[in-house]
């Protein structure tokens, strides 16, 4: 299809999208704008909740690594009978920076993946200070 012919059908479909969410027999100009107003003054601000690096370790990284860090749970051990290296936390030599890397980029060709588009910087931080607690 060429450019043009998909941005008339595209438009079309909008147009029959905002014509099916107007009150019956409304034209879209005559539909009633959605009404946003401000919150009460009395209401209760929402704040997001502080990210819990301990409790994001044990969901996310405690199948692998364990939630003592010690990589030895069901699921790595048999990940490592099938050859694949889980690194012991507690006994981990590795520099911060290369595990907030690892974190960030995971590591090509195993089970490691990268989580830099499921947390932010910060998160990702947290979540490499709080690996390096663990280490005897």
């Amino acid at each position: 299809m060429n450019r043009v012919f998909k941005l008339v059908v595209a438009g079309a479909v909008m147009a029959g999208v905002a014509l099916s969410f107007s009150p019956i027999g409304a034209t879209p100009s005559e539909a009633p704008a959605p009404i946003l107003e401000d919150p009460p003054a009395d209401a209760p601000a929402v704040t997001p909740e502080p990210f819990d690096a301990k409790a994001r370790f044990n969901k996310t990284c405690g199948k692998c690594h364990g939630k003592d860090g010690k990589a030895d749970t069901k699921y790595a051990n048999k990940l490592k009978e099938k050859g694949a290296t889980i690194p012991d936390l507690t006994s981990s030599t590795t520099s911060a920076d290369k595990v907030l890397e690892i974190i960030t980029d995971g590591v090509k060709g195993t089970k490691m993946k990268s989580y830099k588009k499921r947390f932010s910087a910060e998160e990702l931080k947290a979540l490499s200070d709080y690996t390096m607690k663990f280490r005897s």
